[in-house]
């Protein structure tokens, strides 16, 4: 699987869930593709009109190609990120989270398991708390593929949304029935 033809499975996966805006730029930065979810949670309803408290929820996903990715230009990716929080979060009172999940598609071959590069990527962790978490908190998540290799590198706080970015699998699939008569 190419660059192109992961970026049409990925825009099919998010676009059920997400606003899908392609392309566009942040910061002095290209993304391919940008796709914004918002939600608001836990409303208190008085009466018909009257709202008395609700908390807001963000997922920002930011998507780029490359072809070919070093440890340097990683190194300079990760040190950029912090950068996007006060652009993308909006803390406040109603604020609860935002999740900027940061997807990076590779051509080539994924480097070994015990490179620099791969270590970088699975101790990647940033999160941001907005005034003693009471204007909630901020936390990015990385995720680097390898398409052509079905290869997938994940920070710890990516972990829980692997299978939506797994290149060429379908994540929605069904386990095996259980048998008791195997009992």
């Amino acid at each position: 699987m190419k660059n192109p033809e992961y970026e049409a499975l990925l825009t099919q996966r998010l676009a059920k869930y997400f606003d899908i805006t392609t392309p566009t730029t942040i910061e002095g930065r290209e993304y391919r593709l940008r796709a914004d979810h918002t939600s608001r949670l836990e409303q208190t309803v008085l009466g018909k009109g009257n709202v008395v408290d609700y908390y807001e929820t963000c997922e920002i996903c930011l998507c780029s190609a490359h072809p070919g990715l070093t440890e340097e230009e990683l190194f300079q990716e990760l040190t950029a990120l912090p950068a996007l929080v006060p652009v993308l979060s909006r803390p406040s009172r109603t604020h609860k989270s935002t999740l900027i999940t940061r997807i990076m598609y590779v051509e080539g071959s994924p480097p070994s398991a015990k490179s620099r590069f791969v270590k970088l990527i699975s101790r990647f962790t940033y999160t941001r708390v907005h005034r003693f978490y009471f204007h909630g908190w901020t936390e990015i998540r990385l995720i680097v593929v390898f398409p052509e290799a079905d290869g997938l590198f994940l920070s710890p706080a990516a972990k829980r949304d692997r299978a939506v970015f797994l290149p060429g699998i379908t994540p929605t699939e069904k386990p095996p029935a259980f048998n008791k008569e195997a009992m």
